[in-house]
Order: structure tokens, then sequence, then C-alpha cells
């Protein structure tokens, strides 16, 4: 169980040290300039480094030839984008078997604060999320920099390093609007849980029960209580699908991410996720 001095003493993005609450707190990037394969391939050996061995002290001038800034806080690992490419925000630490993702920080209010926190209580092992708005146009093209159906980015590049060299789950975080859903099932859900496809995995399914034990609501499983937001376009959960690698897609409502501000409610969904 959680320790609760950790609880009692978590940062807030408007008390976590410098640079972390600068980037947490950063608007959108204003433009999305994807990897080409050679860089892509090299961010995924950098990651899967990263991932082994966060203070390897090579890490940062191998990540500064990509463009990127590497850099140790308080027992913490930052990585960031030093181009302004859209090429996402990452935290890692030493110890912990699950991987975060928030790749809507902009669009889905609140994930971002909500994947903060979760990442600080522990348990965790890394934290990717975007900086470009997924409405933003992918440069010399028409395509929008949506990094959950984009394969040609470095977020995407974190995942598939992960896939490839760790074995715990990756969990996405979302958010959507329940008057929005074209399903009675889907406005009534404040939880939507998916692995990416119509078929709910015995893990998938203890973790939604595992979620209202802890006292969330109106918890939904795609293809199961629900058929609308099942990640099926996900290009992280169908990578995580062929490779048989634990994948939630957790959607939360706004009513659900509102109270999640909570330190209450946030100990509660880090102890049902783990």
């Amino acid at each position: 169980m959680i320790s609760l001095l950790i609880w009692a003493t978590l940062m807030t993005p408007a008390t976590l040290p410098d640079p972390i609450a600068v980037q947490m707190q950063a608007p959108p990037v204003a433009r999305f300039l994807p990897p080409d394969a050679e860089s892509f391939q090299k961010a995924q050996t950098l990651f899967a480094q990263t991932f082994a061995n966060p203070g390897d002290a090579t890490l940062t001038g191998a990540w500064q030839k990509l463009g990127f800034a590497y850099r140790a806080i308080n027992g913490l690992y930052l990585l960031t984008d030093e181009q302004g490419r859209g090429a996402g925000g990452y935290l890692f630490r030493k110890q912990g078997d699950t991987c975060l993702q928030v790749p809507h920080r902009f669009h889905d209010r609140k994930t971002g604060d909500i994947g903060l926190a979760l990442f600080l209580a522990g348990n965790y092992r890394a934290l990717a999320w975007n900086t470009a708005s997924r409405k933003t146009r992918v440069a010399g093209s028409d395509q929008k920099a949506d990094l959950a159906k984009r394969q040609a980015a470095y977020f995407h590049a974190f995942h598939m390093a992960w896939l490839n060299n760790q074995g715990g789950p990756v969990i996405q975080l979302h958010g959507f609007a329940r008057e929005k859903r074209r399903t009675a099932a889907g406005r009534q859900a404040h939880l939507i849980l998916s692995n990416g496809s119509r078929y709910p995995s015995p893990w998938l399914r203890k973790t939604a029960q595992a979620l209202t034990t802890a006292g969330f609501t109106d918890v939904a499983v795609y293809g199961d209580q629900v058929n609308e937001l099942g990640a099926t376009t996900n290009v992280q959960a169908r990578a995580a699908l062929t490779r048989n690698h634990h994948f939630l897609h957790l959607e939360l409502s706004a009513e659900t991410r509102t109270a999640l501000c909570q330190k209450a409610k946030q100990k509660a969904l880090h102890q049902a996720l783990n």
C-alpha cells in the first residue's frame, strides 16, 4: 500500500520544482515535426537505455544529439524537447514497473495533472505527455498531431521501447464528455476501460473491478457494458495487442477528472491501478 506520507506531501503543478513545473504548465507548441525513420530508431534505442538506467551519465549527451535536454531533478529524470517540434515530454525514475501515457493533455483537460499525480505517487517507471495539441497540423501534410493515431512520433518510439524492453503494463489516460456519447451506456459511464479490442482480457476486467471496489461509480468495460470509446484505432493499443502486452486505455468523464483533483480520489485511483 502506498505510504500516506507520500500522499500528504504530494506535489501539485504549482509547487513542483523547476523545470518540471514549467514543462507541465507550458501551452502547446505551434508545430509538429515528426521524426524521420533514423531519428525514430535512435530515439527508441535511447528510450530503452533510459528505462534500463535513467542515471546513466552518457544519456545527457546522447539525447542532446537528438534535440532533447535530459536532466536529473530530485531523484527523477526529465526529458524535454528543446526544438519546439511537439516531440513530447517525459519523466523517468529508477524503480517501478508501469508506464503512464497522456497523449491529449490539452484537449482532455486535467489528464496531464492526473498523470503527473499518479507518477509522483510511485510505482510508475515512466510518464509521457504531448506538447502539441492533437489538432495541430503535422508539418508538410494535412494530418493532425494526434499521438494516439501516429506511429511517426517520438511518443510512439517511447511506447515501442517500453513494449520491447519492459514487462509492465501501459496505462494511457483520456477524457470524454458523457453528453456527447451516442449510446445510453456511454452517457451513463464515468470510466470506460479498453485494451483496444472488442475482447476484454481477464486483466482488464480485474482492473475494472478494482476501480469499482475503490469507490469509482459507473465503471464500464468496452466489449462488455459499452460499445464506444474502445481505442480500436489507437496505434499504441494495436502495438501492445500484437505483443500480448497489458494495455489499459482509460477514459475518464469530465466529472471524474474534476474529482481526481482531490488527493483522496487520486489515492484511490493509484491503489486500484496497482
